[in-house]
């Protein structure tokens, strides 16, 4: 069955941010504890004071802010300090090498990735890429690893930090690294690196309140709280979504606003409309070459309501449609 995980597959960028004010600071790494997969017996250390995450057979995340998970998702521009480390396991065909693991575990344009240089994993030869772009708050970087001991079950080894932390983490990293042990494909029958096709956004829709506003979202969504912003999304994927905020303005030259935000993404796609019985603007644009963008600009009572809709543009079928009838849904 096709595997859909649930990870940004592209740079999103914020259209209104701040600047000048000083973010959280990033939390050290404690010590190391350490984490064995019951199913394929690999292990790693991480830091005890981190937050786990773990599917046995698959996966263990570990991240150093709990509240900051979802940049992994978003990558918003500005945001959490947050760090992670991730072991992933796949199962490796007949024929298949370790580029199919480095190939599968690419989740950006490949002008962010270094080539690939040899790397020590548990006394075997592994690959290892670096990646990294800036934001506001800093540099993104992170360092995919992938190693296997029997060509048979290949070991995806990430370490990831925003606002440019990743050398606070450097000596920890590389311990981490050199604690890894490789697993084996299980005996017992545990299904590994595999996951169900999960549901794209439904086209039976529901009416929620945010901030001022009501909005229609396909029923099998949920509202995630993020500062001022309200982000309505699925389990399928994390940057295909709908996001609405509102911020207080006293202009009253909405066409302005757009034209502005829009030069600013480089777009010159700008749709005048109605939203909620008033004037309002969209722009549309690629924010990268994976990932389709529109922000919707309308006023109400001294508010000004950005609304923006991102989609995987591989599965535009699936969201194009109903993601623009949810953002021109919204009511007052």
């Amino acid at each position: 069955m096709k595997k859909i995980t649930i990870s940004l597959l592209a740079l999103l960028a914020l259209v209104i941010m701040s600047c000048g004010e000083e973010g959280p600071k990033a939390p050290e790494a404690g010590e190391l504890t350490t984490y064995t997969d019951d199913a394929t017996k690999f292990s790693i250390d991480y830091p005890n004071n981190w937050d786990d995450n773990k599917v046995v057979g698959k996966q263990f995340q570990a991240f150093s802010m709990p509240e900051g998970k979802v940049r992994f998702t978003t990558f918003d521009t500005k945001g959490s300090p947050v760090a992670r480390v991730t072991l992933t396991v796949m199962l490796l065909d007949s024929g298949q090498t370790l580029q199919k693991a480095i190939d599968t575990s690419k989740v950006f344009t490949p002008e962010y990735y270094s080539a690939p240089v040899d790397v020590k994993v548990d006394g075997t030869t592994g690959k290892k890429l670096t990646y990294g772009f800036p934001l506001t708050d800093g540099e993104f970087n992170g360092e995919l690893i992938v190693a296997t001991k029997d060509n048979k079950l290949a070991h995806i080894i990430k370490f990831e930090a925003f606002a440019g932390t990743i050398e606070q983490y450097r000596a920890s990293f590389d311990k981490i690294l050199s604690s890894v042990k490789l697993g084996v494909v299980p005996e017992q029958s545990v299904t590994v690196g595999e996951a169900e096709e999960l549901p794209g956004p439904s086209t039976t829709m529901k009416t929620v309140k945010g901030n001022g506003y009501s909005i229609s979202i396909p029923d099998n969504f949920e509202a995630i709280q993020k500062g001022a912003a309200t982000m309505y999304a699925g389990e399928r994927r994390g940057d295909s979504y709908v996001s609405v905020t509102p911020s207080a303005t006293k202009s009253k030259n909405l066409k302005g606003t757009a034209e502005k935000n829009a030069k600013a993404v480089g777009s010159d796609k700008i749709t005048k409309m109605k939203i909620g019985g008033h004037e309002a603007y969209m722009i549309s644009y690629d924010a990268t070459a994976k990932i389709h963008r529109d922000i919707y600009y309308v006023i109400n009572n001294g508010m000004l309501y950005q609304i923006v809709v991102d989609y995987f543009k591989d599965e535009a079928d699936l969201y194009k449609s109903v993601l623009s009838k949810s953002a021109s849904s919204l009511k007052f």
